[in-house]
């Protein structure tokens, strides 16, 4: 969970922002009055699934053929040496 949230969710919410903000303002400038944009926004809520709530449901992903290679990465990650201090040199 803190690969999911450190790592994926720091990078697809900023873009999950910028898209809905995008579709916001378009359907702002298409408007025809405050309502109609007041309910297509509604509808545009309502038709976009969470991106979170997408990723933990979604499990497809282990089948994927680049999820070994991931999985090693992050155990050769894992055991990598960072006890060195910043001016330390080897």
């Amino acid at each position: 969970h803190t690969l999911y949230e450190n790592v994926v969710c720091m990078f697809l919410k900023p873009i999950e922002r910028y898209l809905r903000s995008k579709q916001f303002k378009q359907i702002s400038e298409l408007k025809k009055d405050d309502e109609e944009a007041r309910d297509r926004r509604n509808q545009y809520k309502k038709s976009v699934i969470d991106i979170e709530f997408v990723l933990r449901n979604n499990t497809n992903y282990y089948d994927c053929f680049l999820m070994k290679k991931i999985l090693s990465d992050i155990e050769n990650y894992k055991t990598m040496n960072f006890s060195r201090s910043v001016g330390e040199t080897s």
